[in-house]
């Protein structure tokens, strides 16, 4: 598990651009110029990232993501405020 520790810079550099950066790379999604010092969309990357962004795609991993969050509160053992 990674924690931030005594480098929150550093946590913030790896959760949310290394890590899913190394993602893309070992998916096939971008490949490393190392000439450029850069990475670089494949063409299989760039045609999933426009299709994930079309509808129905778009809506339906929306709504994946919801039905997620929502199971991942309702196993949490915290009490429902009284209104």
């Amino acid at each position: 598990m990674d924690t931030v520790g005594d480098d929150p810079d550093g946590y913030i550099r790896r959760v949310d651009f290394e890590v899913p950066q190394a993602h893309h790379v070992a998916c096939g999604y971008n490949y490393v110029d190392e000439m450029a010092r850069v990475q670089r969309m494949t063409w299989k990357g760039a045609i999933l990232s426009t299709w994930k962004l079309l509808p129905p795609i778009k809506q339906i991993r929306l709504a994946w993501e919801r039905l997620a969050a929502a199971r991942e509160l309702g196993n949490l053992k915290v009490g429902r405020p009284v209104s």
